[in-house]
Parts: C-alpha cells; structure tokens; sequence
C-alpha cells in the first residue's frame, strides 16, 4: 500500500486496518509498528515472512517500533528523502492479541528464600521446618487492598496446611468419575478461605498462586492438566505455563472457561461471576462476602485462617525495611493491644488511632450482644465491629470447617467488663457462671474469658478485705485467705518484666503470649499463690509454662514449690465436686513429655461468684 509520508502514524495504522478489515479485529489505534529494517538494509517479502514473535507480543530481533506520536518522515522513521525501492517491505504490523498478557516475573519472584527462625516454637514440629521461608513481591496482580509497601509474602505453618488440604481436594476433584457412568472425569467443587477481615487472606491468596506457577511441590506435580484462573471482581487472567505470562480475558473467554471441568479459578474477596463455574473454585474472602452463601451451595469445604502469633508476627517484623518495622516493644505492645490480626498491628495509622477504634468497637457492644454472639457462633463482620473484639479461632489440625470465637486480646476482653455495671453486670456474671446444655464451644470460650475478667476486676475493688476458702485438691486440707484491701496491682507483658513489688501485690499479665496462670498474688515475704481462673470442670495445668514460672519464682522471688498455692478460681457450682487436674505437657500429643516439678505443685480450688447479685 502506499500513503503520504507527510502523515501521522496514527492515519498510517487506520490505514492498514482499513485494508485488513478481515483479519484485524483490534482498534487501530492498539497496532504495533516496526521498521521493517535489519543492518541498515529493507528486508523484503520473503525476509519479512520469516519474522518471528517474541512470546510477549515483541517481534523477533526488531528493536525499532514506530512512535506513534511522530510524523512518518521523521527522521527516526523513514525522514524526507525516503526512496522506496522495488520489493521492499517497510512495515511490520503487529496485532495484538485479545487480551493483555503480564509475565509471571513481574508480579513474582523466582523462588521462595530461607529465613532461619529465632528459636524452635514447637517441640513437635520437624528440624525441617525451623527455616521461614519468604518470597517478595515484584508488583502485585488485581487485588481488593494491595498495601504495595508490605510486598513480602511470609509463609506460616497454616499456609502450608491448608495449601495442601486445598490441593487434595483439587485432585479429588479433578479425578472424579461418577460410579456407572461412561463420563469425562472431573466435578465441581467450591471451596472458601476465610477468617477475620485483616488476618491474611490476600496474601495466602499471592501464596496459593506463587505455588502453583512454581510448581515444585509433589502435590502441584501430580495434578493433570488443567487451566488456572485468577479471578478479582471483573477482572478474569489465565495463566500461560508455556510462556508463564497471565492473560487477560475477555467476556467470550469467560464464557468459555466456566464450562470446563478441569478449570481451578483463585477469587479474590469478590467476583462478578462468583458461582455458575465448572471445575473447582476457591474463593479467598472475609464472612458475609456478597454471594458467599450461594457459593457454598456446591459444596468443598470451608478453612479458617487463624490469627498470627507473636513470634510470627516477629519473624514477618524482621523482614520488613527500616521505614516499615516496628520496634520490639512496640510490636509487643499492639499485639496485646489488637491481637493477632497484621492489618491492626502493622498497617493502622498510629497506635492511638487504633486505640480509639477498638473503644468504638468496644462501646458499641452491649453485655446481652456479648452474649448473644458467643451462643450464637456467627463469623466475625466489619460492619458491626465485631471483628475487633473476637477472633475466629479453628479449632481442628487441618484448619477446616469448625472455628469459636474468643477476644482477640486479653485487652479488649479488659475493656469489655470494665464498661458493664450495674444490673448488666449481674447478667454477665449469670452468664459467666452458668453451663447450658448443648452449649456451643465459643460460648463456652467467651464465658470462660468473661469469668477470668470478672475476677480481675473482683480482685481489683479497692477498700475491700477478700476472703478466699481454699480446699486443697491433693488431701483433706482446708485453708483461708484473708487479702488485705491494700493490695496493689502490677500489669507484665512477661515473666522477665516484672519488677517485682513489696508487700501484698496482685501480678496480672497482659499478654496471652503467658500461659502459665491468669494472675498470681505474693505476699512479699513466704508465699506466692498462682490463680487459675476457670468455668471447666476438666482445665489441666500447661506442664512448660509452668515450669517457667516455677523457675522464675526460685531463681527471682526466692520461693521454693512448697511456698506456692496452684489455685483453681471457680464458680460456686461446680467448686464442690472439682478435682485434681492432671499436668499436660502439650496441647497434641498427650503426656509425651515428662512434666517436671509442674507435677509436684499444690493443687486447691477456691470458690468465687464475681458480682453475682451485684455484689
């Protein structure tokens, strides 16, 4: 064809699609053009014929694309004396393809990089797995909040739990054959991650995507052939294994897509298309998600995503730039204060900030909504705060389907029984106190969280003589307590914190990072009595934090075992028939370890009803 060069090359490329109706598709506007030109010389039809496109829609060894913004006799193109010869090709077109393509390399890195942990957190756990490992993000795919700055993807014990627990029921899926049908293998299945609103979900997102592009666990191996679809909102990209580029699809794509059987879609907080798909679907999102409901209908499990730990909110710390890291205390100290949710902890504008949300948040639960949802059991939403008060916290090995509720920190369940008075606090302590039938194991949770705080805050009344019954659980011995209303109060976030008081002093920790007790009261001088605070005929005493604490009181209170009272506080109900509780030295595999002097501790439960009948 030929055309002024006194042109833009913007009427050049209408011109082309003009003459191409048939094969170009593609808005004008969306052509590539290269000069057809190699060593200075025009290459002609045979030459042109034989280029080759580069696997992101470049040409093969063609650096040169036309600006579109020039002239074509511009002398980067074609310049005012330009004098076509006889079968020279000038340009090469290259239209682009339906949809946008991003390489997998600019949104991932390589490979995962090893962080050795601090210290062994699990004494059941393998040497293997005392390496974090991490990868970081180059730049982020479509996501409902990106927090570009937190571009490192930490893997944590759950990830690798739940990623396998998905990846079976992908396989599952996948193999399916219906018995006595002559049928192409494969079944649908929906399946959902889910947990408090700021707790990950996104980032296991990144993670579960990172681990099928890498391909290099035996369980990603194994899966037959299949197309991987991530999924936010409108936005819908295939992934590429060949090129390993996401392409971008469009409407009739989707269309497509939906009816395949062996199709696993990723779903990021929403969709526009949440159900109505084929193949296996996996849906990363918050409770109470628009469709969530109707999604779960084609059913494949549900999985909670728990609340960080401390140490594994150290370990992402310590992974983070200057600007971003938090200092030690700090990060303890938003810890105890939010819980375990790294949206709270890292990402709030302040600390005070958060402070004064968590009060709002607080303030806008009565004592019957407390109650009220630890009967009910219901997940966690934004919209009524009750995501700052309650984490949902899994309670089976492999993280799916069941979850209670519990305060995210003993801070907030502090700040909930200090707001409730007067007849209300009656209710709450009835509530505390009082075992229903087939009663719900969040409810059973939170009033054993409310009883704990019900009898700080009973310990704590000033001007106030307490007398406490003591009947000793290992003999026929009886004892009194008489604590004197001067008693003072010491908060600790740990056993190596404390500074410890004189006289009578009640210690209350402020982390649930310590285990050993909920509070325990030294006389200053001989004796030292430890409170466990329980509405459970069956509690047990924790063998390793125990024995931490034993050992802080020899070397630092200078208290043997025999000057300290391990006392069960309980409700009236149940203190008659209470029994001596057994010594666990961990929380999966029961009495693996030798419990150690925790075994030889006094055990005596005491009675106490905090503030029933306003009292």
């Amino acid at each position: 064809m030929t055309i002024d060069d006194g042109n833009k090359v913007s009427v050049l490329k209408k011109a082309i699609k003009e003459k191409n109706k048939a094969t170009i598709q593609c808005d004008a506007n969306d052509l590539q053009l290269f000069l057809a030109k190699q060593n200075d010389t025009w290459l002609d039809g045979a030459g042109a014929a034989s280029v080759t496109l580069e696997e992101y829609g470049t040409l093969q060894a063609f650096r040169d694309q036309i600006d579109p913004m020039l002239w074509l006799n511009n002398d980067k193109h074609f310049g005012k004396n330009f004098q076509p010869g006889e079968g020279d090709v000038h340009v090469l077109v290259v239209v682009p393809g339906k949809g946008k393509r991003c390489r997998a390399d600019g949104w991932f890195g390589e490979s995962f990089l090893p962080m050795p942990k601090k210290r062994k957190v699990d004494e059941n756990e393998d040497e293997i797995n005392q390496v974090t490992r991490f990868f970081k993000m180059r730049d982020f795919p479509p996501l409902a909040h990106k927090k570009l700055e937190y571009d490192m993807i930490m893997e944590r014990k759950a990830y690798r739990v739940i990623f396998a627990e998905l990846m079976n029921e992908v396989h599952s899926s996948f193999e399916y054959v219906e018995p006595g049908k002559d049928s192409n293998p494969g079944k649908d299945s929906n399946l959902i991650v889910t947990g408090n609103p700021g707790i990950g979900k996104s980032r296991f997102y990144l993670y579960c995507i990172f681990q099928l592009i890498l391909c290099e666990r035996e369980d990603v191996k194994k899966l037959p052939p299949y197309e991987l679809v991530l999924n936010y909102g409108t936005d819908f990209r295939k992934y590429d294994a060949e090129r390993k580029t996401f392409i971008e699809l469009d409407r009739d794509d989707v269309v497509s897509l939906q009816a395949q059987r062996r199709v696993l879609r990723l779903v990021e907080a929403t969709s526009t298309q949440l159900a109505g798909w084929s193949g296996v679907s996996i849906l990363f999102a918050a409770p109470g998600v628009k469709g969530m409901n109707n999604f779960a209908k084609v059913g494949g499990g549900t999985y909670i995503m728990p609340a960080w730990t401390l140490e594994e909110l150290r370990e992402y710390n310590s992974l983070l730039p200057d600007n971003l890291k938090l200092a030690e205390d700090d990060l303890v100290s938003r810890y105890d204060t939010f819980g375990g949710i790294p949206r709270f902890v890292f990402t709030g504008a302040s600390k005070v900030y958060g402070e004064n949300i968590l009060k709002k948040a607080v303030n806008s639960f009565s004592a019957m909504d407390l109650i009220s949802y630890a009967r009910s059991n219901r997940a966690v939403k934004e919209d009524d705060y009750s995501h700052r008060v309650f984490e949902m916290v899994p309670t089976r090995a492999d993280f799916c389907a069941d979850y209670h509720l519990d305060f995210l920190s003993k801070h907030i369940a502090d700040l909930v029984a200090t707001k409730v008075h007067g007849e209300n606090l009656v209710k709450l302590s009835e509530f505390a106190r009082t075992r229903y039938d087939y009663e719900s194991e969040s409810a059973s949770v939170v009033r054993g969280k409310i009883y704990e705080m019900l009898c700080h805050k009973w310990f704590s009344l000033p001007q106030q003589k307490k007398l406490l019954h003591f009947r000793s659980l290992c003999s026929t011995t009886l004892h009194d307590l008489t604590i004197p209303q001067e008693m003072q109060t010491v908060r600790f976030t740990a056993l190596d914190k404390i500074q410890l008081a004189e006289g009578w002093t009640y210690y209350r920790p402020t982390s649930k990072t310590f285990k050993a007790l909920d509070a325990f009261i030294s006389d200053g001088r001989n004796y030292c009595y430890g409170l466990q605070m329980t509405v459970n005929e069956d509690y047990g005493i924790k063998a390793e934090p125990m024995n931490e604490f034993l050992k802080w009181m020899k070397d630092v209170a200078g208290l043997t075992t025999d000057q300290f009272y391990f006392v069960f506080v309980v409700p009236s109900n149940i203190a008659d028939s209470y029994r001596k509780q057994t010594t666990r030295t961990t929380t999966t595999v029961a009495f693996s370890q030798k419990p150690g002097t925790s075994a030889t501790v006094n055990q005596f439960v005491t009675a106490l009803d905090a503030f029933s009948g306003g009292k």
